[in-house]
């Protein structure tokens, strides 16, 4: 189940994202298209996060259609800063998982220490083999969350071997 979409706190958003978020309806307009003047790829992360989570229909429709659409060299280093917060993870963890040519990206999502256990369970469950090693690799998370070892065991995708280590861990 993925996370709530619920807006962050201001306060701890960057002044730029501040100032992109807080400007009149044109400059708000170039952020959901993700052309707003930010200096950091996770500033635009979370512009667009928080826009798509924004009480304006349009300017939310809009800015998650940019979400998906972001370019790799943008959405790479957003999703690889450890101070991201979960909820723009578990976002943009969904946008991936329908884009075929970012499939990398999920990689990127999964070994960063700030993605949600829930986040890591929805995409065990989806992934294929490749991206479920991945997950099974990390084993604290798997002895600090059995459901991430109960969605790799569901996933039909899932080498027997991952399964398995992932499962003896469990058991020790």
């Amino acid at each position: 189940m993925p996370l709530s979409r619920t807006l962050l706190d201001s306060a701890t958003l960057s002044p730029a994202a501040q100032k992109a978020l807080a400007g009149a309806g044109a400059l708000k307009m170039m952020a959901a298209r993700g052309l707003a003047p930010l200096p950091r790829p996770a500033d635009v992360a979370i512009v667009l996060y928080q826009l798509a989570c924004d009480g304006d229909a349009n300017l939310a429709a809009l800015a998650d259609k940019t979400a998906g659409e972001l370019p790799e060299k943008v959405l790479g280093p957003a999703l690889a800063d450890p101070t991201l917060d979960a909820r723009v993870l578990d976002f943009f963890a969904g946008k991936l998982r329908t884009r075929s040519d970012l499939s990398d990206l999920i990689e990127t999502v999964i070994l960063n220490a700030a993605t949600a256990t829930t986040t890591i369970c929805d995409l065990a469950k989806v992934l294929d083999a490749g991206g479920l090693d991945l997950i099974a690799q990390n084993e604290q998370r798997l002895l600090a969350a059995p459901e991430i070892v109960a969605a790799l065991y569901m996933n039909a995708k899932a080498r027997m071997s991952t399964v398995d280590r992932a499962i003896e861990l469990a058991v020790r």
